[in-house]
């Protein structure tokens, strides 16, 4: 964590957009964090989250199965030298990315459900038949009911003066 800190206050420079995708569930500190790459926005500038939700339709039919809803660190994920069992792991509501990105002093621009991944037929080798076809019924599911997609998506602009609303 203090690494994340030191390269994000070694940044020189202000941006017009920021993005951390997939990144903020890996975090031990997600609101610093945040707080830290807004500082790092130039005014109008937007910094955009997207992350896994928490109340994904799979994460559910997980707990409902007795499973744990944060999957662990694959070896490859795992930075060289550190221990995958250090690493923070914490998925998030839409309202809770919502309160984060409003705690680091942004306005909120688009806050959306998202599907992250749509079903592939192409594969190599063949998907099994059970599986492309529990792939489709989850792909349908998440059309139909937005709060169960698999990501978030959320955008929060930095203020272009003090006090200043958007428009």
């Amino acid at each position: 964590v203090s690494s994340v800190f030191q390269k994000i206050r070694g940044l020189r420079r202000k941006y017009d957009i920021i993005v951390c995708d997939d990144v903020l569930q890996r975090l031990l500190s997600p609101s610093d964090t945040l707080a830290m790459l807004s500082d790092h926005l130039r005014p109008g500038g937007v910094l955009m989250v997207t992350t896994p939700n928490a109340a994904r339709g799979t994460a559910r039919l997980r707990l409902l199965r007795g499973g744990n809803v944060c999957q662990p660190l694959s070896d490859d994920e795992a930075p060289e030298g550190e221990d995958k069992k250090m690493m923070p792991y914490r998925e998030y509501t839409l309202r809770e990315i919502e309160m984060l990105m409003k705690d680091a002093g942004l306005e909120l621009t688009h806050s959306e459900f998202i599907i992250g991944m749509d079903v592939n037929a192409n594969v190599w080798p063949p998907m099994p038949v059970k599986e492309y076809f529990l792939q489709n019924v989850f792909l349908a599911v998440q059309k139909i009911a937005p709060p169960l997609r698999n990501y978030l998506c959320v955008a929060g602009r930095r203020p272009t003066a003090e006090g200043e609303k958007g428009t």
